[in-house]
């Protein structure tokens, strides 16, 4: 498998797990959804990440409190970066909350991610 084909495996991996630990499993028939993940909120509006941010070479990475764990979860985000707290709360719950996971989310964008303002495309 090259690295390319891995890189693709492991980011629809991620987006799936974090699918998972916010009982957002994707299906179509709701009444299968387990009674728990109707009871809880997912992801809070106003998150403070509970990681730190270290700098690997002028690559930024947010990682998730649980520098200990021996296995490893890399979030890939979407289009609008590594500012939005959503996924740092992902993996958060990843480290803390749901198997004790050394996560951690690089920066791929460099803080160059795409501008809300600017959303919807224009075409």
């Amino acid at each position: 498998m090259s690295k390319l084909q891995y890189l693709i495996v492991l980011s629809v991996l991620t987006a799936y797990l974090a699918y998972v630990v916010n009982c957002g499993v994707v299906m179509y028939d709701v009444s299968i959804v387990p009674e728990e993940c109707t009871k809880q909120k997912a992801i809070d509006s106003n998150y403070t990440p509970a990681g730190d941010i270290f700098l690997l070479g002028d690559l930024p990475i947010y990682e998730a409190p649980n520098k200990n764990a021996t296995r490893l979860v890399i979030n890939v985000y979407d289009i609008f970066g590594f500012a939005n707290d959503n996924l740092k709360q992902v993996s958060d719950k990843f480290s803390v909350e749901n198997g004790g996971f050394r996560t951690v989310e690089p920066d791929f964008y460099r803080g160059q991610s795409w501008d809300p303002a600017n959303f919807p495309p224009s075409e």
